[in-house]
């Protein structure tokens, strides 16, 4: 995954990563991310908090959802075939962290992410699709691009610029707009 490794280490909010994979290759697929990425990378557990700077696997076999900034694991049915699945996790962040949210959807099979892209896009979310120049499987991003979900499509190599870009922006307003003596915490974007 070209993206993550590009990704700074003190990035100032945590990762969440859904791949479509069996239960017993997430683990060993955030080692190997580990081993590439700045971020510190790991498999998620059940109730772990997220943290800024952490990149966060969803474990094969679970869905992923996110409560108060907790990680929260289900083996409730598949959605759209899989488990775990994207839409399920992004569904999670809508109310707490929506609008400060930064989605990225690539190459896929499927329109996994589709739906729950579109709803964090109306609460002010910026979703990002990988174009089809570059997806190995244009499915998702183009189910997110077919939806109007997608604030931006873009090559993969612009990904990793654009999530930075994206996430100053975003916690520029969020400072802009907080008053004098309210605390902002850096770690409510998913």
């Amino acid at each position: 995954m070209p993206p993550l490794p590009a990704l700074p280490g003190d990035l100032p909010f945590p990762v969440i990563v859904i791949q479509h994979m069996p239960a017993g290759f997430t683990k060993s697929f955030a080692e190997r991310l580990d081993r590439s990425c700045q971020l510190t990378c790991k498999e998620a557990q059940e109730g772990e908090r997220i943290e800024p700077g952490v990149l966060y696997v969803a474990p094969g076999g679970y869905h992923m959802t996110i409560e108060r900034g907790i990680v929260r694991l289900n083996q409730d049915p598949p959605v759209w075939g899989v488990r775990p699945a994207a839409d399920v996790t992004f569904k999670s962040v809508i109310e707490p962290y929506g609008p400060q949210s930064v989605v990225v959807v690539l190459t896929g099979m499927g329109c996994d992410g589709a739906e729950g892209a579109r709803e964090l896009k109306n609460v002010g979310a910026t979703v990002i699709a990988e174009s089809e120049n570059t997806a190995v499987i244009y499915g998702m991003p183009k189910a997110v691009a077919e939806i109007g979900a997608a604030t931006r499509i873009l090559d993969i190599d612009a990904i990793p610029g654009a999530i930075v870009e994206a996430v100053e922006a975003k916690l520029s307003a969020s400072t802009a707009s907080t008053k004098p003596g309210k605390n902002l915490s850096r770690s409510k974007i998913a």
